[in-house]
């Protein structure tokens, strides 16, 4: 009875070994599973964990590639191109790169879970249908640059938990706090206040009040009950709604060019009509760009979708995929998150009286003008600025700059 104990331990404990020696090559073989393929180098002075790099080297988590002077490469990561410049140093993670030092030009056509960082950001992509994103990417001593050339880019500073969505023809520059002024030209002031309204700008977030100065890339973030009017320095007002987000992002009153930003929630816009050659006022949201052609609108970004209703004249909708629509003056349009349109139809009294009512900002009958508190964050926040130099979604635009920060201090 013992020995058939003994000997049927022995067999169980024989196959259990049997097991784990059949499972631990592929847990090996899973943890260093190839990442990247590099699939051209060109240059003498191209290196792998500083052995030589040639084309077709297996890339994996932890490898270090470095580029001298007169070399490049291309490498494939998951479905996704890098292409690296001369003068080049990256890191090989599981998710993706790590650019310590260069530049890089990026196609990534599977951007699910595939992302680009460094010492002061972190960048994941995303794609409009069929085109892959787009982007450079390069990493200097003091700053760093995403340019989006498809598709968004939406960049993360490094410690913080803020997104900014960099699209095509944009440029975001990121660089310690302070090396940028902490106001951008003019655009207007606060007009109108219903409490709690929150600016932010480079050098810290304040609360709005009444008569609080408005500058170029000024972001207003209004809470549940919180409302505003901003009236521009050329008369046009905008009234924002609760629980939304609208970035200033250029307003020039004499060369009537005003770009704004509803990233989420309700405004209304009464806009002085447009006499100067080339003049534009629009409005871009997630799903595309509100270019005026009327004077008075109504937009509300939400998740799934972004309605317009036009007041008086017509204003033109365009979605990320470059279709326009027409809106005129009694209309509704509901564009969907994956840009299709639905309408336009007439607005009914009840969805007027809604828009309306949930952009209204009442006149105080005592007005305050108590300063503003300002808070600036703790540390050595990361100041991100957004510039816009071409075509967005197939509206020109010309130079803005959008300086913010990261809400907590980088690591």
């Amino acid at each position: 009875m013992h020995s058939r104990t003994v000997s049927t331990f022995k067999s169980s404990f024989a196959a259990w070994l049997l097991l784990m020696a059949s499972l631990a090559p592929a847990t090996v073989a899973a943890a260093n599973a190839p990442r990247a393929s590099a699939t051209s180098v060109s240059g003498p002075d191209a290196r792998l964990n500083d052995r030589p790099l040639e084309a077709g080297s297996t890339l994996y988590p932890g490898d270090v590639m470095r580029l001298g002077a007169g070399s490049s490469a291309a490498f494939e990561f998951g479905g996704n191109l890098i292409l690296a410049a001369p003068q080049t140093d990256l890191v090989l993670e599981p998710s993706g790169i790590r650019l310590r030092a260069g530049r890089i030009q990026v196609r990534a056509k599977n951007p699910e879970g595939f992302e680009i960082s460094g010492a002061l950001f972190r960048t994941r992509f995303s794609t409009s249908g069929e085109t892959p994103a787009s982007a450079e990417i390069r990493v200097g001593a003091s700053e760093a640059r995403i340019a989006a050339v498809a598709g968004l880019a939406e960049v993360t500073p490094a410690g913080g938990s803020a997104e900014y969505k960099v699209h095509p023809g944009e440029v975001a520059v990121l660089s310690p706090a302070g090396a940028q002024g902490s106001a951008g030209p003019s655009a207007g002031q606060v007009s109108r206040l219903l409490p709690n309204v929150e600016i932010a700008r480079a050098g810290g977030q304040q609360r709005a009040a009444v008569a609080s100065p408005i500058y170029w890339n000024d972001v207003l973030t209004s809470g549940s009950a919180g409302r505003a009017r901003v009236t521009l320095n050329d008369g046009s007002l905008v009234n924002l709604g609760s629980n939304s987000s609208l970035r200033v992002a250029q307003h020039d009153a004499a060369a009537q060019q005003t770009a704004l930003d509803l990233t989420v929630g309700r405004m209304r816009a009464r806009v002085v009509k447009l006499t100067t050659p080339g003049g534009k006022f629009e409005v871009r949201t997630p799903v595309g760009v509100a270019g005026l052609v009327g004077t008075d609108f109504y937009l509300d970004v939400t998740p799934d979708y972004t309605d317009l209703i036009v007041f008086e004249d017509a204003v033109k909708f365009t979605n990320l995929s470059g279709q326009s629509v027409v809106v005129t003056s009694g209309m509704l349009l509901r564009i969907m998150k994956d840009g299709t349109f639905l309408g336009p139809r007439p607005a009914t009294q009840q969805e007027i009286q809604d828009a309306i009512a949930s952009t209204d900002v009442p006149e105080p009958q005592t007005p305050t003008f108590a300063p503003a508190a300002t808070a600036t964050t703790p540390g050595g926040p990361i100041t991100v600025a957004v510039i816009a130099g071409g075509a967005v979604v197939g509206v020109a635009t010309v130079l803005v700059l959008r300086a913010l920060e990261s809400p907590t201090s980088p690591n």
